[in-house]
């Protein structure tokens, strides 16, 4: 029978209930590391693009991109939009990636929006106030993928993301960097690269490191959530998080870990669920 992988980037697991659960920093099967929109405030007549990042298999096939409207009054959408129910606004077959046009028809768009704004007892509120709340915080959006892995495991994964109607101010993550095991990584597309090369980083055999983020274009550390992953070695400290924690390399020589740093800055808004923007690249140490 195949399993279901349901996988967040920052979903609380209760590792520190037993001693049986891993770390969730462990990589140990597949799944979901991370689902990256672009642009991720996005607009009628732009492109809403998105990336899934993979673990734990040797290959993911995109079965499912699916673009929701969450209902305010429904506790559960991101289940809703999994099932392909409710505002369901876009559905793609496969593809590495998602693309969707954002539609610049008025009448689409209010269908499409109805959702985001009906209160529990069905009201919507009028024209002008529904406008300034897509001003100053913008409509939510889920984006769902869905995948299966080479050895039949699916994986699911939603991210949230936002549509406006004018530009929300927050400092998007354009450039990041973070050190490791004595090098300076940075972040190029969906690799984290030292000195543009993405050679595998050596470390020594069962040593210990963790990531330390920099702060960059204008941002401080504080600024910025962090979670760390890695498919080897192991994370002593079991948290419910997978947060920047110390990982362990394996005490063999020559073994090949695959790592993944993903960084995410919240969103101000002015009323509706926490949204972030966030970026993931990943790297290769060998233990030597």
């Amino acid at each position: 029978m195949r399993s279901i992988q349901v996988a967040a980037v920052f979903t609380a697991i209760f590792a520190g209930c037993a001693a049986p659960f891993p770390a969730p920093n462990l990589v140990d099967r597949p799944r979901v590391i991370a689902v990256v929109p672009s642009p991720m405030v996005a607009m009628a007549g732009e492109t809403l693009s998105a990336r899934a990042v993979f673990g734990g298999a040797a290959s993911v096939t995109v079965r499912t991109w699916r673009v929701c409207v969450p209902a305010r009054i429904d506790p559960f959408p991101e289940q809703r939009c999994a099932d392909g129910e409710g505002a369901v606004a876009f559905t793609q077959q496969g593809g590495e990636r998602l693309q969707w046009s954002i539609p610049t028809d008025q009448n689409e768009l209010t269908t499409l929006l109805f959702a985001a704004f009906v209160d529990a007892n069905g009201n919507i509120p009028n024209i002008t106030t529904a406008l300034n709340q897509l001003r100053s915080s913008g409509a939510e959006l889920l984006i769902y993928v869905e995948g299966v892995s080479d050895n039949g495991t699916v994986v699911r994964a939603v991210k949230r993301s936002l549509f406006a109607i004018q530009a929300l101010r927050y400092t998007p993550i354009n450039e990041w960097a973070f050190s490791f095991a004595g090098q300076r990584l940075r972040a190029v597309g969906d690799e984290c690269v030292v000195d543009g090369s993405s050679t595998p980083v050596e470390v020594s055999a069962g040593s210990m490191h963790v990531p330390e983020i920099e702060a960059t274009m204008g941002s401080t550390v504080g600024t910025l959530d962090a979670a760390y992953f890695a498919d080897g070695g192991d994370f002593p400290q079991r948290f419910e998080i997978a947060g920047l924690t110390t990982w362990v390399a394996p005490a063999a020589p020559g073994a090949i870990v695959r790592h993944w740093v993903v960084v995410q800055r919240n969103i101000p808004r002015a009323s509706g669920a926490p949204v972030a923007d966030l970026r993931a690249c990943s790297f290769t140490t060998r233990t030597r």
